[in-house]
C-alpha cells in the first residue's frame, strides 16, 4: 500500500505529512479513480470508522438545505421514502458539476483548436462540442464502471444490503452531468438526443429523492432501484461515446473499424441484460399484483431510452459491418 511504500523509502508514514492527508485514505492506501472525482469536485470527509460500504475512502459530506427552506419543506425525510435533503444536495452537486464540466469542456476547446489539426479542420464547426461532449462523457463512464467501488454498491443495492445512498447519487450526477451539459453547451443536437437527456434527467430526480435503502423492489422504491441499475449497465459501453466523438475527427480506418465493432459488441450484450432484467422485474410485479403507476410511467419513459439504444445500436452495426465487408473486397 501507499502507506507501507513510504515508510519504506522516506521513513515517515503518509499520514504524518499534511500535504498528503487530503489525498491518502485512512488505511494508507491511494484513492481510486472515482474516489479521486468525487475529492475533486463534492465535499467530503475523512472516514474515521469503518463504513457501511468498506470500500469507500472517505464518506461524502451532504450539502443541507438552507435553514429557512428546511423550515418550510420539514427536515429530512417524507413518510420515510423521499428525502428533500439529499434532493438538494444532488441538485447542487450537479449544478456544481455542470459549471465545471462546461468550463473544463471550453478550455479543451481552446486548446485542441489550436494543437491538434484533425480537430481545427472539423466542419461544420459546431460539432467540435459535440466531439468534446462525447469524449469527456466515455471519460467519466469509465472512470466509474472501472472502479470496484460502483460494483460493491450495486451489490448491496440489489441484496437490500444498507449502501452509503449520498455517495451513489452523486455517483449518479457524475453519470449525468454530461448529459445536461451537453443540453447547454451542444448546439443543434438531433430531437432523439435531447430527449433522451431530459428523460435521463427527470429519472435521476426520481432516484436523488428516494431513500434507496429501503427494502423491496415494488413501488417508487423499485422504480428508483432499477432505474439506478439500468444507469449502471448503460456506463459499460463507455467506448461507445469515445467512439461517437472520435468518428468525427478520425477518417474511417482500421482502428475505427475494430473500436466500433468492439463498442457495437458490448452494446448489444449491455442493453440485453439490462433489458431482460428489466421484463424479469415487471412480469413480477404483474405477476404478484404489485404493478403501480409509477412502474408504468418509468417503462413508458424507458421505451424512449430503448429506442434511443435501438437507434444508435444500428448505426454502429453499419459501421463497422460494412466497412469489413469492404475491407474484404
Amino acid at each position: 500500500s501507499a502507506e507501507k511504500l513510504s515508510k519504506g523509502l522516506l521513513g515517515i508514514s503518509l499520514a504524518q505529512l499534511d500535504i498528503f492527508n487530503w489525498f491518502v485514505c485512512v488505511d494508507g492506501s491511494l484513492p481510486s479513480g472515482l474516489d479521486i472525482v468525487h475529492l475533486l469536485i463534492f465535499p467530503s470527509k475523512s472516514v474515521t470508522d469503518k463504513p457501511e460500504w468498506d470500500k469507500l475512502c472517505r464518506a461524502s459530506k451532504r450539502i443541507e438545505l438552507p435553514l429557512p427552506v428546511k423550515e418550510i419543506v420539514g427536515d429530512e425525510k417524507v413518510n420515510n421514502i423521499f428525502s428533500v435533503n439529499e434532493l438538494f444536495d444532488s441538485l447542487t452537486c450537479l449544478a456544481l458539476a455542470t459549471v465545471l464540466f462546461i468550463v473544463f469542456s471550453y478550455f479543451l476547446h481552446f486548446v485542441l483548436n489550436r494543437t491538434v489539426r484533425v480537430f481545427r479542420n472539423i466542419y461544420p464547426v459546431h460539432k467540435k462540442w459535440y466531439v468534446i461532449a462525447n469524449i469527456l462523457k466515455a471519460s467519466l463512464l469509465a472512470f466509474i464502471c472501472l472502479n470496484t467501488q460502483f460494483y460493491f454498491g450495486l451489490y448491496n443495492l440489489a441484496i437490500g444490503e444498507p449502501v452509503p445512498m449520498v455517495e451513489l447519487k452523486r455517483t449518479t450526477v457524475i453519470y449525468i452531468v454530461s448529459d445536461f451539459a451537453g443540453l447547454i453547451i451542444v448546439p443543434k443536437l438531433p430531437f432523439t438526443t435531447k430527449v433522451h437527456h431530459i428523460v435521463t434527467f427527470f429519472i435521476g430526480i426520481l432516484i436523488w429523492t428516494c431513500n434507496l435503502n429501503l427494502p423491496g423492489f415494488t413501488g417508487v422504491i423499485g422504480v428508483a432501484k432499477m432505474s439506478f441499475i439500468y444507469g449502471f449497465y448503460s456506463c459499460i459501453p463507455f467506448l461507445v461515446n469515445l467512439f461517437l466523438g472520435l468518428r468525427i475527427c478520425i477518417p474511417k480506418n482500421r482502428g475505427m473499424i475494430v473500436l466500433s465493432f468492439i463498442a457495437f459488441l458490448i452494446y448489444i450484450l449491455v442493453c440485453a441484460i439490462n433489458w431482460i432484467s428489466h421484463i424479469v422485474w415487471l412480469i413480477n410485479c404483474i405477476v404478484s399484483f404489485d404493478i403501480t403507476i409509477w412502474a408504468l410511467m418509468y417503462m413508458f419513459m424507458l421505451l424512449y431510452i430503448v429506442r434511443d439504444d435501438l437507434i444508435l445500436m444500428d448505426f454502429l452495426r453499419k459501421y463497422s459491418l460494412s466497412n469489413f465487408m469492404k475491407k474484404k473486397e
